[in-house]
């Protein structure tokens, strides 16, 4: 839980306190959502795939990862996807620079251990001959 302010009667805004900083940041957590919304099947099957590989992930950066990932591309084919999503973290999770879709003031931090484990573990997946090997 993480306490925060509704900066409106929409609720739509949030002001977050950031703990350890001492300082607040704004976000919006039905942006999240909303954002996640179009990709919600193959995050599932990315959260899986984190769970099952004991990943440390956290929840926003997957799905901040899925989300752009897949940007500009098909998403009804989740074969397809989920090889999207893992060619991009091989490809790209040890640079990308990810961003709060409600403020891109808040970049979305991953430390280079859990970056460098997830390429790993990407580039395993896609080499796998069976589903049963990823999942």
């Amino acid at each position: 839980m993480v306490p925060g302010r509704a900066q409106d009667a929409t609720f739509y805004y949030s002001t977050l306190y950031k703990n350890g900083e001492n300082s607040t940041m704004q976000t919006s957590l039905k942006k999240h959502i909303d954002t996640v919304q179009p990709v919600k099947g193959t995050t599932r099957l990315m959260k899986l795939w984190k769970v099952r590989k004991t990943l440390e992930w956290e929840t926003f950066a997957l799905d901040q990862t899925v989300v752009r990932a897949l940007e500009g591309k098909p998403k009804d084919n989740y074969e397809t996807n989920l090889i999207n999503v893992l060619t991009f973290v091989r490809d790209k999770i040890e640079n990308v620079r990810l961003l709060d879709p409600a403020n891109s003031n808040n970049e979305i931090e991953m430390s280079n251990n859990v970056r460098r484990s997830l390429k790993s573990a990407a580039i395993d997946a896609i080499a796998a001959q069976y589903w049963s090997d990823i999942f």
